[in-house]
């Protein structure tokens, strides 16, 4: 059957358009988070469907087995089949038979009898062997990657008890002996083989799962930077935790949602092969591309862009930016299957992710109409994504259409940032969700990770899916020696009770504009409304407004039909134009001045505005073309 690609001109006008975004700003947002990043107290919906999601993220994060861009992985629930339940699974660069079979053998575990009369937290460690097993390669490269971090081990723990005694409140809690405990376990990892055994792995995930669930707290107090930022070894610390918390989600789905389990098959999507990409060798396509976009004028950009990119030849670094090598991703290929096979199509149009989402997928999901989502985006824009080849005509035309749309989207983006914001860039975020939770999942029993690097190793009774030979202990580990504990903690009446931080507006102020309420419409179907309160955006940290709350509750499925999009503003009381944290700040503060506690919300498409405020109709329009194919 004969394969059709995005090609010709309106791929050269696509890649081009991505191109110079990227370089004018590879971050095209604030990263956003759902799923596994996020609170399950900011999440709305019912615990089954919570747990599903969770689900999702933590079978792609265990299928992507290598640190590899090929190896990153997605995957969808199709309930009801007539065969049971599938789990539908895609790579960039494909999945191997090997990772199939081992995942099946993994899903096998959950319909065996026996293994459900096991007690959760027996299980849920069996569970984690078996991925440990699957993943190995991975996991021994972050162990690796945090005995080789910068200043790893610089920091003694008699220096992190001073640090926390110096900010840390008094009712601070867990205590900071339990902290400072923990984090002693950091130093026995220095002198340990690169080749460790999955019963020692093990061990340090368990450890390494309490990072984020119980002392996230404290390493910010001790580590962080002033603006925020954490040293790598502890983002480490976190991913090699996410593989604890991926185990759980197993546990907890297979208690709550049995049924899944009864049948359920690993299948997987074959990845399109990758596209060779050439720039015409006599093309200007950086002039090209600048005349493109409404109101930039080429003569004034072009000393402005070479300026900013530090070249007397900014065309060279256009063309060195752009790819030589095209890759449709994993969510993509996703979408693909099921909109060649739309019986297949899932109920829950949600696509688990290994890593978040790049900037492209994250804008094709919104552009599509399946309505499917991801748990998260690092809002980072790849110049070498593309949209999956087609077999079906309709299918190659949606994606046409969807391509053309996208590539005006990024020339009007393009033409804000050539305007308004040339040489300002964002912070590069994580691809990874290395901050993934524990949150919404309850305890299943409790393993003492002080045992593992003591002298006797933990107890572990469980036999191997696999079949192996089962490990009765875990590996004793090297016990680093102690300080006296006399010597490590002073008393809590030696603490500081405050620490500072610099906010928008001052914490706890937020009790004052809690109460204030908002109407939301949707300027595209005013019919679609919904209500909220400041209260339920209130960040539990900072006690300020979240705009990545608000976002989340306008997308939230009980929001009636309401879809906050990336390109979308809000319209306040038909004056204020706000679509960032900073703004809503400042103007529920501007609401609270005024004395307004009631105030509508119109929810506007942000690219059908800004072609509207720029003059419909203008010269030089980029038409697509039949030869565009």
């Amino acid at each position: 059957m004969a394969r059709n690609e995005i090609t010709g001109k309106l791929r050269d006008r696509f890649i081009q358009g991505a191109v110079l975004l990227y370089l004018i700003d590879p971050v095209r947002g604030e990263p956003t988070a759902y799923g596994l990043d996020k609170d399950s107290s900011l999440i709305d919906h019912s615990r089954e469907l919570f747990l599903k999601r969770k689900f999702l993220d933590s079978f792609a994060l265990i299928c992507a087995i290598k640190k590899d861009p090929k190896t990153v992985s997605a995957a969808c629930l199709e309930e009801d089949q007539p065969g049971g339940t599938v789990v539908r699974i895609a790579s960039n660069a494909g999945v191997s038979e090997d990772t199939i079979r081992s995942l099946q053998r993994l899903v096998d575990m959950f319909s065996s009898k026996p293994m459900r009369e096991l007690d959760p937290s027996e299980l849920e460690r069996i569970v984690l062997f078996e991925i440990i097993q699957l993943d190995i390669v991975k996991i021994r490269d972050y162990m690796k990657l945090l005995k080789t971090s910068h200043n790893v081990f610089d920091v003694q723990v008699l220096e992190v008890q001073s640090r926390l005694v110096n900010v840390a409140s008094e009712t601070t809690s867990p205590p900071i002996q339990e902290f400072l405990d923990w984090f002693e376990q950091l130093f026995s990892i220095k002198d340990l083989p690169n080749e460790l055994m999955p019963t020692v792995l093990l061990g340090y995930i368990v450890w390494a799962q309490k990072a984020k669930r119980a002392y996230y707290k404290y390493l910010s107090l001790a580590f962080a930077t002033p603006r925020g930022c954490l040293p790598r070894w502890v983002k480490i610390v976190f991913k090699l935790g996410r593989y604890g918390i991926a185990a759980r989600t197993f546990v907890q789905t297979l208690i709550n949602c049995p049924a899944l389990f009864d049948s359920m098959v690993v299948e997987s999507v074959s990845a399109p092969p990758k596209v060779q990409y050439a720039l015409q060798e006599e093309e200007k396509s950086l002039e090209r591309v600048l005349r493109r976009i409404p109101e930039v004028r080429v003569e004034d950009a072009i000393p402005r862009l070479s300026s900013i990119w530090g070249t007397d030849d900014p065309e060279t670094i256009f063309r060195n930016s752009c790819p030589e090598v095209l890759v449709t991703h994993a969510e993509i290929q996703l979408i693909s299957f099921y909109d060649h096979n739309p019986i297949l199509r899932p109920h829950l149009r949600f696509i688990g992710v290994s890593k978040k989402s790049c900037y492209l997928c994250w804008r094709f999901l919104q552009s599509h109409p399946s309505g499917f989502c991801v748990s998260s985006c690092h809002q980072k824009l790849y110049p070498s994504w593309i949209p999956a080849p087609s077999t079906d005509l309709k299918v190659y035309k949606k994606y046409k259409k969807i391509t053309l749309d996208m590539s005006e989207m990024m020339e009007e983006i393009a033409r804000e940032g050539l305007i308004g914001r040339l040489g300002l860039k964002r912070l590069m975020p994580a691809d990874s969700t290395a901050g993934v939770s524990l949150s919404g999942l309850t305890e299943l029993g409790t393993t003492k990770i002080t045992d593992f690097a003591g002298r006797g190793g933990v107890k572990v009774n469980f036999v191997s899916a696999s079949g192996d030979a089962a490990p009765q202990h875990l590996e004793a580990l090297a016990d680093p020696e102690r300080p006296s504990n006399d010597s490590r903690c002073s008393s809590a009446s030696d603490m500081a009770s405050t620490r500072t931080r610099q906010y928008p507006l001052e914490k706890g102020s937020a009790e004052s504009f809690s109460s204030m309420v908002f109407r939301f419409k949707d300027q595209r179907d005013e019919k679609k409304q919904d209500i909220i309160i400041v209260d339920s955006i209130l960040d539990p940290n900072t006690q300020l407004p979240s705009w990545s709350k608000l976002v989340d509750l306008l997308n939230s499925e009980d929001s009636f039909g309401l879809v906050f999009r990336d390109s979308d503003f809000l319209l306040i009381n038909s004056n204020i134009r706000i679509r960032n944290e900073r703004q809503l700040l400042a103007c529920l503060q501007w609401l609270l001045n005024d004395g307004v506690w009631n105030a509508e919300a119109m929810i506007c498409d942000g690219f059908f505005s800004a072609q509207t405020f720029a003059g419909q109709g203008m010269t030089g329009k980029y038409k697509m073309t039949d030869d565009e194919s």
